[in-house]
């Protein structure tokens, strides 16, 4: 199969290759002009939160403080085996959190026992801790003062503690994951001087009845919007309700910055560049750096990366600008230029073409070419990772299977579904034997399964596997999650496509729910749901309500994908059949003009 697939790309690529155009600033996609306008804002809201913490704070006293663990850290230092060193972090299971009966818990609900048995030893301590920062400051210390300080969170809601800990703690050994959530019972302390969180610092240190098993000053290292705060973990001991520990979460906060970021709407920037941030390599300054880069350069075109990959040597560098042309910015080309210059690099500095560095970065530029659609191009990149994933690791090991699953996307995409099914059977394999059968990744994989049966005319087997990804998704990332949206939207398209439109249209409404929720109202993923109810309102003759729902999809193409993206056409093409249909064949004209001029601009 491998030999027939290079044999065709092989002529795929010897055709004539369309001469590509250099951006202007008014050729920049919308993405990139939106990027660019709330990056000044985040810059300048850094700016002001830098400086309040100055005003407040003039001889960085609480950046400089150092903050004692009582558990000496939660991490344990050498993984046992191998296998555990690649696929978990190994932690002490002393820290994990306990049932009412004193075990590791092993269910959520364990948990939420837990945290519901001692919120009352929680908020005592808790308030104790404040009247006492208040007298030694020689503040007021009464009930009134104490509250004002104070606030105790409801427990966290389930399905975002399911979503965390699925999220970040999945790889932890000892399992489970939700034995390592440490922030249900939570509360924030409201200070009003450096002095008091000084204070408060030094008490929970001192004081016995709190046992600090993490803490996070990030006074020291802020958050990519400036916030600070100081961060606890702390484990209490409850006897009362039979003998168990259990770890609660301080937040102490510095009242002027807490309400100078509430001013500011820090989170709304924090949402937008936390992809960007999340998991990037380098420290926080190198990565504002690379954002005054880009927002800098970016408006003159395509000459600023030209004169930085003339002299970079900066793999890790690279890399990040790489990642935010593909994920924030949706300029492709530019992160093609990049990958293409540390693939240059990776293969001089190593000396061969063959090592895990080169392999990654073939696969980054698969992913990048398959989003541009050109999709020979991209499994040409994905193959070459693969032969030399293989070589490495063997034809088991879990990039491999990841990299199965991604030529299986492209084969899906070129509609070699027979293929592609034999491809999402072997990623399938491989994601069996490293993760077990009920992790997200297999869910993910149940579900382009059940796209290719879909496609391929099948009924009772898309649904089957379409189920199969919703069951390990409430599991594993709670019901709230985008994924599971998706999955939902794409098992009502099997029931739309065989006729069941009651049943259809349940589906897509449960992804509407939990697409709003997660995502918001402006997303590719909800207009293409939106699209494919306005298809099943047509399908039953409700004309008005096909219509409504088309143009709500145009609405959200048009903003997130710009006028000239393939979707928008097709959704031009759909309110034109409507309106059709309608009568009003003027408007119907309209639309097919719309489409039209858009396909022969893009073809």
């Amino acid at each position: 199969m491998m030999a027939r697939w290079l044999s065709s790309l092989r002529t795929a690529l010897q055709k004539k290759k369309k001469k590509k155009r250099k951006k202007s600033e008014s050729q920049l996609r919308p993405e990139t002009k939106i990027f660019l306008g709330k990056l000044q804002s985040y810059l300048d809201c850094r700016a002001q939160m830098d400086a309040k913490y100055l005003e407040i704070d003039e001889f960085q006293l609480i950046k400089g403080r150092s903050i004692h663990n009582d558990s000496g850290g939660i991490c344990c230092p050498i993984p046992h085996t191998e296998s555990e060193r690649m696929r978990q972090k190994l932690y002490k299971a002393e820290y994990q959190q306990q049932s009412p009966q004193g075990t590791p818990v092993e269910r959520l609900d364990d948990l939420y026992k837990a945290a519901e048995l001692t919120s009352s030893l929680f908020q005592e301590r808790t308030t104790a801790l404040v009247q006492r920062l208040l007298h030694n400051c020689g503040n007021d210390d009464s009930n009134e003062e104490v509250n004002r300080r104070i606030k105790f969170a409801k427990l966290k809601g389930r399905d975002r503690a399911l979503q965390k800990a699925h999220d970040d703690y999945s790889n932890r050994s000892p399992s489970p994951d939700v034995s390592w959530l440490y922030d249900i019972s939570r509360c924030s302390i409201i200070l009003d001087s450096a002095q008091e969180v000084l204070e408060c610092i030094a008490i929970l240190e001192q004081d016995p009845n709190f046992h600090i098993v993490k803490a996070s000053n990030r006074f020291q290292k802020p958050t990519l919007t400036g916030y600070r705060d100081i961060n606890f973990h702390i484990q209490l001991k409850n006897t009362k309700h039979g003998d168990f520990e259990h770890i609660c979460e301080i937040q102490v906060h510095h009242r002027a910055i807490h309400s100078l970021s509430k001013e500011l709407n820090t989170h709304l920037h924090y949402e937008y560049f936390r992809s960007y941030f999340a998991g990037a390599t380098g420290s926080l300054k190198e990565l504002l750096d690379d954002l005054k880069f880009v927002g800098e350069g970016a408006g003159t075109g395509e000459s600023f990366l030209d004169d930085l990959l003339a002299k970079s040597e900066d793999v890790i560098r690279l890399q990040r600008l790489a990642k935010l042309f593909e994920t924030q910015l949706c300029e492709y080309d530019w992160a093609l230029k990049v990958y293409n210059r540390i693939l240059s690099i990776q293969q001089v500095k190593s000396g061969s073409s063959t090592n895990t560095e080169v392999a990654s970065t073939y696969r980054s530029m698969g992913s990048i070419l398959r989003e541009q659609n050109q999709l020979n191009g991209s499994m040409e990149m994905y193959l070459k990772a693969l032969v030399i994933q293989r070589k490495l690791f063997g034809s088991e090991h879990l990039e491999v299977g990841i990299t199965y699953k991604k030529m299986a996307d492209v084969l899906y995409f070129q509609e070699e579904l027979d293929d592609a099914m034999e491809m999402y059977e072997q990623s399938l394999s491989i994601h069996l034997q490293v993760f077990g059968s009920e992790h997200a990744e297999v869910a993910l994989i149940y579900q382009s399964m059940g796209n290719v049966l879909r496609n391929q005319g099948k009924r009772q087997e898309p649904i089957e596997m379409f189920e199969k990804a919703i069951e390990i998704q409430l599991k594993t990332i709670g019901k709230e999650h985008s994924e599971v949206g998706w999955t939902y939207r794409n098992l009502g398209l099997v029931y739309y496509i065989h006729g069941n439109l009651n049943v259809a249209m349940d589906m897509f409404s449960k992804a509407v729910g939990i697409q709003l929720k997660a995502l918001g109202p402006d997303h590719d993923s909800l207009s293409r749901t939106y699209r494919n109810i306005g298809l099943l309102y047509h399908s039953r003759g409700e004309l008005e309500k096909a219509l409504e729902i088309y143009n709500k999809a145009l609405v959200i193409q048009l903003k997130i994908l710009g006028p000239e993206h393939p979707l928008v056409v097709m959704t031009y093409k759909n309110i034109a059949h409507v309106l059709k249909d309608l009568g009003n064949e003027a408007a119907a004209m309209e639309m097919y003009k719309n489409a039209n001029e858009i396909s022969a601009k893009t073809s």
